[in-house]
């Protein structure tokens, strides 16, 4: 009888131990760059916008990188006002000398779907189809549990 007993504890605390690991293998986070328009002239100015959704989000950040034929507005990104209420988070911040956002807080958060995270703009500047590189990208969940990240970029043709 004590050696069924103990096989069942044993048992139990294995299934137990498996729930964190399980629990951060499903959080994930996603984040969207939207372009105002799919297709756009040379000279034309598109306006992007970069939305999030997540559960148990601790600290992300990523950088922005923009290919030759498409070029940023210089300070037209904007994080949202109250961005940082709204998501429960310590601070949000974008630098525009390094092309950084960044964001964190003290306890893991969700971010809900279609949460705008950041506005910009981009001029179109040559013929061919372009997306905004978002990369470097670092999230982190409440077990500081480095999160999986899914990246949809939309492309804007020009010409």
């Amino acid at each position: 009888m004590k050696k069924k007993l103990l096989a069942l504890l044993l048992v139990l605390a294995m299934v137990l131990s498996m729930v964190p690991v399980a629990y951060a293998q499903n959080t994930s986070m996603t984040i969207q760059a939207t372009p105002s328009v799919s297709k756009a002239q040379i000279g034309d100015t598109v306006e992007y916008t970069v939305v999030a959704h997540g559960a148990d989000i601790l600290a992300m950040e990523f950088t922005m990188e923009f290919p030759e034929g498409m070029t940023y507005v210089p300070g037209s990104a904007k994080v949202p006002d109250g961005l940082k209420d709204t998501i429960s988070w310590a601070a949000t911040d974008w630098t525009e000398q390094s092309m950084k956002w960044t964001g964190y807080n003290d306890i893991g958060t969700e971010i809900p779907a279609g949460t705008v995270l950041l506005t910009f703009s981009a001029v179109a500047e040559a013929v061919g189809t372009y997306e905004i590189a978002l990369y470097e990208f670092l999230g982190f969940d409440s077990d500081y549990a480095e999160l999986p990240v899914k990246m949809d970029i939309d492309a804007v043709k020009v010409g």
